[in-house]
């Protein structure tokens, strides 16, 4: 085999020079032909090499011939027989068969010369059934039209490369093609060569790649690879998000940049599992914010391998679940608060029950007292709805359980939200006292009244509530012989109650400490009388 490209060349040239000659000799018309086939194909391969740069594995494709003398120009001038030279033409013919790369030779007449194999393959025909046929014809006008300007171009003289995508019978292709000029000699164009290689793996490859670069850089997630030393790689706009670090503060750095101190034993940890080939799914941990908050993660981690299978680092999934571990926090606070207060409810409600049968009062008597006791619990824990179940100011309550009473009360008091805890005791400690007062006090005649006030002393911080119920103008009090349900409430309720049974009217103080008050719908004391 020659070890000159170019010396191929020559002689690939020389040989179609000969095949010229012996055909201009020739008189029968077939024999005629098969000479002018021979000078097209070894053309054919002379322009193949000067393509060497995109058909180096073609020529390496090309076998050596055992008889290197049957490749040489016979010097002493006498002509070789056709079959002596279509003996090369027929290696020719294999090594072009047999080659991946698909080829052809077009006239500038828009015409196919000729057509590789693998390229009649790509069309679904027989390159007999192309051959000779024009180019529109076997393409349709539309796919022509796609690559004339290419061939225009190579029709003056120039090389042209490109891609482009082709639909044939089989689905699309990516092909990556080139155009050579053909020239003679002289430098005039005849035409052009065409090499096609089908790149339509790498095409997808790339677009898989794209593809999922746009997935990478789009999600919400923190996306982050490392290396087995635990530096960042790469970093995604999610992780710019999620942790505040842009992407040029954030590679180059290690992944610890992130890692609370009290979790730095984590990552060997990590890299070790990584190591084994292992992975890590939806590993739940804390993470470090670029302002310093600490966040709730849920981490997977992967193995990330090279072309060779071995492991080279590490693909992070980051999910901020922050949010999801509050509101899961605030759901399992709530479920607990509604069991608390559920059974506290319950324990009210079998409280007030047992009072108000003890005594062999009469059914309907029960009936009448057991009701308004629970429409007192009940307008407590509507109260406590609107609130959401926090605060309610104290003023609301008062007046609320004052109302079926219309002026006969006068209520005082600073604007203060007491917590639901209180807020239920004081509805139903005010339900006591006003149907005592009712029953039996300043609300039992026409000219009796009830005064009711409040204050706050404290320093803020450790405030208590001072609340007085006064009775004026009622008949002459006397003390009761045994404790009734109310004086129970109180004194189980509340752990500083005092009542007193003087004759001008009850009096009952009740001292309360409430913690840090918080100011109600009025930002300055003030009084009202109730006017329902």
């Amino acid at each position: 085999m020659l070890q000159s490209l170019s010396k191929r060349i020559q002689l690939c040239y020389e040989r179609a020079a000969e095949a010229r000659q012996r055909a201009e000799e020739m008189r029968d018309a077939r024999q005629k032909a098969d000479f002018l086939n021979a000078e097209r194909r070894w053309l054919l391969l002379a322009r193949s090499y000067q393509l060497s740069d995109s058909l180096k594995d073609f020529v390496r494709a090309i076998p050596e011939r055992s008889n290197t003398t049957s490749t040489r120009v016979d010097v002493t001038g006498h002509p070789r027989s056709a079959q002596a030279l279509r003996a090369p033409e027929d290696d020719l013919q294999k090594v072009l068969d047999r080659t991946p790369f698909m080829l052809t030779r077009c006239s500038s007449d828009l015409r196919y010369q000729f057509v590789s194999r693998a390229y009649a393959e790509m069309i679904g025909l027989q390159p007999s059934e192309i051959v000779d046929r024009a180019i529109v014809e076997i393409l349709g006008e539309e796919r022509f039209n796609t690559i004339l300007p290419h061939i225009q171009r190579a029709l003056r003289g120039d090389r042209v490369e490109f891609e482009s995508q082709v639909y044939f019978r089989g689905g699309p292709r990516f092909l990556h093609i080139i155009y050579a000029p053909d020239m003679d000699q002289r430098g005039k164009v005849h035409g052009w060569i065409a090499s096609i290689f089908d790149i339509s793996d790498r095409a997808h490859a790339a677009r898989d790649r794209e593809r999922l670069a746009s997935i990478v850089d789009f999600s919400d997630d923190a996306i982050v690879s490392k290396d087995l030393d635990g530096v960042i790689i790469t970093w995604n706009k999610g992780a710019e998000r999620i942790f505040g670090y842009s992407a040029d503060e954030a590679v180059g750095k290690p992944i610890t940049m992130l890692i609370p101190p009290d979790l730095q034993d984590e990552e060997p940890r990590i890299l070790e599992h990584i190591r084994r080939g292992e992975r890590i799914d939806h590993y739940e941990t804390k993470r470090r914010h670029k302002d310093g908050r600490l966040l709730d993660i849920s981490l997977t981690v992967s193995p990330v391998k090279d072309a060779d299978g071995r492991i080279v680092g590490a693909s992070k999934v980051a999910r901020d679940v922050t949010d999801q571990k509050r509101a899961q926090e605030i759901e399992e606070t709530l479920i607990r608060e509604i069991q608390h207060r559920s059974n506290n409810q319950l324990a009210v409600i079998q409280a007030i029950a047992h009072q108000t049968l003890s005594g062999n009062p009469s059914l309907a008597e029960a009936k009448k007292v057991f009701d308004a006791r629970l429409q007192a619990l009940a307008r407590a824990n509507r109260q406590l709805s609107q609130s959401s179940w926090s605060r309610v100011d104290l003023s609301e309550i008062v007046r609320s359980a004052m109302a079926p009473f219309g002026g006969r009360t006068m209520i005082d008091g600073v604007d203060v939200l007491i917590g639901a805890e209180h807020v239920q005791n004081f509805s139903l400690a005010l339900h006591e006292l006003a149907t005592n007062a009712a029953k039996y006090g300043a609300l039992s005649n026409q000219r009796g009244r009830v005064e009711i006030c409040w204050t706050i002393a404290g320093d803020g911080r450790d405030n208590r509530l001072k609340f007085v119920w006064k009775e004026r103008g009622g008949p002459r009090v006397v003390a009761p012989t045994r404790r009734g349900f109310g004086t129970s409430l109180l004194k189980a309720t509340f752990t500083d109650v005092r009542i007193d049974y003087s004759r001008e009217g009850l009096t009952c103080e009740i001292d309360l400490v409430l913690g840090r008050a918080e100011p109600g719908s009025s930002s300055s004391p003030g009084s009202a009388e109730s006017d329902e």
